[in-house]
């Protein structure tokens, strides 16, 4: 019989576990993170390709969000590189 404590220390060492972004997760954010300078800023025109690329943004921020945990993972990096 495994004991409450086990079972409950089993479920948060694998919710820490999926937490942690793999090594593909962490390429990804970068390949994001150089992208997002081209794909920002487009909002303010009111064309197809203006369009398309706010949605492309929209989804990187969320990406990052699903991988990071935090849904200003880029906003934060930003900041804390002081650019």
């Amino acid at each position: 019989m495994v004991s409450k404590w086990s079972q409950e220390e089993r479920r948060r060492r694998k919710a820490e576990l999926a937490a942690q972004p793999s090594a593909a997760d962490v390429e990804m954010l970068e390949l994001m993170r150089r992208l997002r300078p081209y794909v920002s800023g487009c909002e303010l025109l009111d064309n197809p390709r203006a369009v398309a690329c706010h949605a492309l943004w929209r989804e990187i921020e969320i990406m990052a969000e699903v991988i990071t945990g935090n849904p200003q993972y880029f906003w934060d990096l930003r900041n804390s590189h002081g650019d």
